[in-house]
């Protein structure tokens, strides 16, 4: 590539998305002539472009810029510089387009195709994962190609979709190609270097951070005439993207949600406030049949209805994630809940585990002991000796905290404890093991008091 090692300073020295770029590269017309500026060149445009980013071009050394271009050599990691010729079109437009794009796969295929961005919460409901993977396949298989952030929830199940259809699909990053984040999805990541594309504005070798995925999201909504959110809360990051499509004077689309759950709140908002309602691939499709009826076929999104379909086993076979992280905690979090309460179900007055016979308690005999004359009664001892911190230090930790945090004296309830900070998962497993220990005794009314 033609004077590369300025392309790659000029990017180290702006950052992603400046706005300042275009502006730059009007006045100077190459990074080289930008390079060569002297500082009382550079110093006047000053007030046009901010003493900031005037005051980053002082600085001539091109160390990084030689092990940057030296690296994406050896690691085969192609350069689309701005203005070069597979550099997308759709992207100069951009009142602060990508200077640079580093890029793995097929970079040639976009030329002529219809580009939809799919995005969504990370946190994705069951809804959200069928809808998202089925509005990708159905999109792909008509010849649409679905643009992604590869993040967790809908991101990388609308690009599971798309795989799965045999399409194309193009993922942008918000770290660099070497440092796909999250880490889980390295294997998807490489099907689509191999099916599609992988495109980041960051350097092979950065991680991630807080601030690169707002910057990543104008270019999954530049790359797209259309954008389409599945899943949203009222804060997602979603609405980022869908508010740089209006932005950008994009098409914006969304998938209608149950109204009293939250994660379609952020999509019944954009519905609202005038954004597309769309059902299926082929409410998208239509409205750009008659400028791509060479590139695509929005009937074969209805004729693969059945194939685009959600299975259990479709997200894995790509090394996705087939529920969010918030809930498989959930999950987990039930399911000791569920084994705690077991213990204490009682039917006919006795716990489960009581009818298995798994219990210390003696068997009460309604007959009474039978009388002997042989053997004498056995006096009582006056003080029997205290169990109780023997009992409770063979406990673990979370039933100790809990049994001290219980008050003296009176009852507490498992709400009162929560609002003290303890988990009800938590509570309900150490409250079920106290009790057996004989520390607590539960009462009426979800009281728990210790003896």
């Amino acid at each position: 590539m033609e004077n590369a090692l300025y392309w790659f300073w000029l990017s180290l020295k702006l950052g992603p998305g400046n706005s300042q770029f275009v502006g730059l590269l009007e006045h100077f017309l190459t990074p080289r002539s930008i390079y060569e500026a002297t500082e009382e060149e550079l110093l006047t445009f000053k007030k046009e472009f901010g003493e900031a980013t005037v005051e980053r071009l002082f600085d001539k050394n091109l160390d990084e810029a030689y092990s940057l271009e030296e690296y994406c050599v050896r690691k085969r990691v192609k350069i689309l510089h701005y203005g070069a010729k597979d550099y997308p079109k759709q992207l100069t437009n951009l009142k602060n387009p990508p200077i640079i794009l580093y890029a793995r796969g097929r970079t040639d295929a976009l030329a002529g195709k219809l580009c939809i961005g799919v995005v969504g919460a990370r946190e994705m409901t069951d809804y959200g994962r069928d809808a998202a993977y089925r509005m990708g396949y159905e999109l792909a298989a008509a010849g649409a190609v679905v643009v992604s952030g590869l993040a967790l929830g809908v991101d990388s199940a609308a690009a599971c979709g798309a795989l799965d259809a045999g399409g194309l699909t193009v993922a942008v990053l918000g770290s660099g190609l070497d440092r796909v984040y999250p880490a889980e999805h390295k294997r998807i990541a490489a099907e689509i270097e191999e099916r599609g594309i992988l495109l980041s504005e960051y350097p092979p070798t950065a991680g991630p951070t807080r601030a690169s995925f707002p910057i990543r999201n104008r270019i999954i909504s530049g790359l797209s005439q259309g954008t389409l959110v599945v899943e949203a809360t009222a804060r997602s990051g979603a609405l980022h993207t869908a508010r740089d499509a209006v932005l950008q004077g994009r098409d914006l689309f969304a998938l209608p949600g149950n109204v009293d759950s939250v994660t379609a709140d952020g999509t019944n908002a954009l519905i609202r406030d005038g954004a597309g309602a769309v059902t299926c691939a082929q409410d998208i499709l239509e409205n750009y049949a008659y400028l791509y009826r060479d590139a695509i076929d929005p009937t074969a999104a209805r004729r693969v209805s059945v194939c685009s379909r959600f299975a259990p086993g479709k997200l894995l076979a790509h090394g996705v994630a087939e529920t969010s992280r918030a809930a498989r905690a959930k999950e987990k979090r039930d399911d000791r809940l569920s084994q705690a309460l077991h213990f204490k179900k009682r039917i006919d007055g006795k716990t489960v585990r009581e009818m298995s016979g798994e219990t210390e308690y003696p068997v009460y005999d309604a007959k009474g002991p039978k009388a002997t004359s042989a053997a004498p009664v056995a006096e009582m001892p006056k003080h029997e000796p205290d169990r109780s911190k023997e009992a409770l230090g063979s406990l673990p930790a979370d039933c100790q905290e809990v049994f001290e945090a219980m008050p003296i004296g009176r009852p507490i309830s498992a709400d009162e404890l929560c609002r003290a900070g303890f988990d009800i998962s938590q509570l309900m497993i150490a409250f079920t093991m106290l009790e057996m220990n004989g520390l607590i005794t539960a009462l009426p009314g979800g009281l728990y008091c210790r003896r």
